[in-house]
């Protein structure tokens, strides 16, 4: 095989150098983009799950064990769990 086979002979080899060291700018905003997982449709309305709706269902159900926690351990002087979901009712009903 010859030496400069692979070399495409119409390109000048400064012009290769110029641009070989340039890195394709990536769209700030890509990491933004919010991609259906599964697509869904209720009554004409786009209700697809993405990871944004997955992320809230997680700290639903993280806010949700954390108060049913707090609360069955009912007694006269509020544990820390306590303390903390007393915290967190009240920074929501502030809101």
């Amino acid at each position: 095989m010859l030496p400069n086979a692979g070399i495409n002979r119409s390109v000048s080899p400064e012009r290769l150098l110029e641009h070989e060291d340039e890195v394709p700018l990536e769209d700030p905003l890509h990491p933004f983009e919010l991609h259906t997982i599964v697509p869904l449709s209720l009554f004409g309305l786009d209700v697809s799950i993405n990871k944004a709706v997955i992320m809230m269902f997680v700290v639903v159900g993280l806010v949700i064990l954390l108060l049913t926690k707090a609360r069955s351990s009912g007694s006269l002087v509020p544990t820390k769990l306590q303390s903390v979901a007393e915290l967190l009712v009240e920074f929501i009903r502030g809101m």
